[in-house]
């Protein structure tokens, strides 16, 4: 067990998912063409 597992490469958190682009809600269900 000389060779442990590589902890020196954790899992990439630094790169968390990208909050910047948020689920598009600026463009609701298109409600002007209502059956």
């Amino acid at each position: 067990k000389d060779k442990p597992e590589p902890k020196d490469k954790p899992e990439p958190k630094d790169k968390p998912e990208p909050k910047d682009k948020p689920e598009p809600k600026d463009k609701p269900e298109p409600k002007d063409k209502a059956e």
